[in-house]
């Protein structure tokens, strides 16, 4: 029997995007994460809540919300945002957020050495 895992494979570049297979939200209806269309007052408010909640103790929050702001990333719940959340922020402080130093991540990179 021949299986993906039997096979050796060489060191591969890392992604930018690896996070994203890492987040929480991995495999859950992006309905929860982005407004139908018209959608307004409590149900909005109750469907961002459950997206939030989902965030909270995500292991790739950082580079999510990361992500929504450098990216501007226009709808939607990102790190724990909302598109409201990440607006205020900006008019507040007429910057992004930023990230502790201790948080911010580097890029990796697996290269094979000759």
């Amino acid at each position: 029997m021949n299986t993906f895992a039997s096979r050796p494979t060489a060191p591969t570049q890392v992604s930018a995007s690896d996070w994203q297979d890492r987040g929480s939200c991995r495999g859950t209806d992006t309905d929860m994460f982005f407004s139908p269309e018209g959608e307004r007052g409590h149900a909005r408010a109750r469907r961002e809540r459950a997206a939030k909640q989902i965030c909270q103790d995500c292991p790739v929050l950082t580079e999510c919300r990361t992500h929504a702001v450098t990216a501007a990333e226009p709808y939607g719940i990102w790190g724990g945002l909302s598109e409201t959340d990440r607006n205020r922020h900006r008019r507040r402080t007429g910057r992004a957020f930023r990230q502790p130093r201790d948080q911010v991540a580097t890029p990796r990179a697996h290269t094979v050495e000759n």
